[in-house]
C-alpha cells in the first residue's frame, strides 16, 4: 500500500499538471470507487459528484497521511490509492484502457483507476469531514512533530512499537514497510512496549522516522518512473516507490548486523536480534 512518501510524490508531480486549472467535465465510469454503500446509492453519488466537480477550479494539491486531496474552490475531492489505485494523465480528453474516474482539463485528463476496485474517492466540504482523515495523527514532515511530541506518545501507549507506528492516529502516513524501516535503523525490538522506551531510544526513533521518510521521498521524486507507463501521450503513477533496507536486503546482509542467522528473504531482524515482520 502507498504510504507518506509514495503519496506526497504523487502530489508534487501532479501540482504543475492540476494547479489553477478548471475541471471541465467529470466522468464516474465505475462508480464502485466512491465512498459510499453499494446499490442505487453509488450512482447517486456518482451523479453528485459530477454535478459537484464541473466547473471547479483546481486551488491546489496536498496530502493529509495517505490521503491526496485535491483543494478545489468549493470543497475538496480526496483519493485514497489502498492497494492498486493509479493515476494516469492523457494529453488530451481522449482516454484508453481501464479508467474509473475521469476529471477533463483544458489541457487534458486526469483518471484514477484500481482495477480492484478497492481504492477510493470522494468529495467532502472539508477534508476534516472525511472520517479518516478527522482522526489522523501529527504528520511527520511537520513541526509539530517533534522529538517531545513522539516521547508523550510512546510513555502514554501500551502498544508494541511496531502497532504504535501504524497507528494513524498517533502519526499519520506511515505503514508496515516505513515502520520496518525506522524500527530496523533505530535498532529497537518491533515487539517492545512503547511506554518502556528510554529518551536516547525515543531520540532514535523519531530521528529514524524522518530520515527514512524524507530518503524515500527523494527516491520517489527522483524516479518520476513512479509515471511508469509512457504511451499513446499518458504517463501513469503507480504511486509506489521502491525503497526498503530491512525488508529488501539479502539475508546474510541482515544476519550481518549481529552475526546470527536470518530466514526468509531478509524479512526479519535474525534471531539474536529484533523480529520485523512484513504483514
Amino acid at each position: 500500500m502507498p504510504e507518506l512518501p509514495e503519496v506526497e510524490a504523487v502530489a508534487q508531480a501532479l501540482r504543475p499538471l492540476i494547479e489553477g486549472e478548471t475541471i471541465v467535465r467529470c466522468r464516474v465510469i465505475h462508480p464502485v470507487v466512491l465512498h459510499t454503500s453499494p446499490g442505487g446509492a453509488r450512482n447517486r453519488a456518482a451523479a453528485h459528484l459530477v454535478r459537484r466537480l464541473r466547473g471547479e477550479k483546481v486551488r491546489a494539491v496536498g496530502r493529509r497521511g495517505k490521503y491526496l486531496i485535491v483543494e478545489l474552490q468549493h470543497g475538496s475531492l480526496i483519493l485514497h490509492f489502498r492497494f492498486d489505485g493509479q493515476l494516469i494523465w492523457f494529453d488530451s480528453r481522449k482516454i484508453s484502457g481501464h479508467v474509473d474516474v475521469a476529471l477533463e482539463t483544458r489541457h487534458g485528463t486526469l483518471g484514477f483507476l484500481d482495477p480492484r476496485h478497492l481504492g477510493r474517492v470522494q468529495w467532502a466540504v472539508r477534508p476534516e469531514d472525511v472520517p479518516g482523515i478527522r482522526t489522523l495523527g501529527v504528520e511527520p514532515f511537520s513541526r509539530e512533530f517533534t522529538e517531545g511530541r513522539l516521547m508523550e506518545m510512546l510513555r502514554a501507549s501500551g502498544q508494541p512499537l511496531k502497532q504504535f507506528l501504524l497507528d494513524q492516529r498517533k502519526v499519520a502516513g506511515i505503514g508496515n514497510i516505513y515502520s520496518s524501516e525506522a524500527l530496523w535503523r533505530a535498532r529497537l525490538d518491533p515487539r517492545r512496549r512503547a511506554s518502556r522506551l528510554t529518551g536516547e531510544e525515543a531520540h532514535r526513533l523519531h530521528k529514524s522516522i524522518v530520515d527514512v521518510l524524507y530518503r524515500a521521498l527523494e527516491c520517489c521524486a527522483a524516479r518520476l518512473r513512479i509515471f511508469a507507463t509512457r504511451s499513446g501521450g499518458s504517463m501513469g503513477w503507480s504511486a509506489f516507490c521502491v525503497f526498503m533496507d530491512a525488508r529488501g536486503r539479502v539475508a546474510g546482509a541482515v544476519a550481518s548486523r549481529c552475526g546470527g542467522s536470518s530466514k526468509g528473504v531478509a524479512r526479519h531482524f535474525s534471531a539474536r536480534d529484533a523480529s520485523i515482520s512484513a504483514h
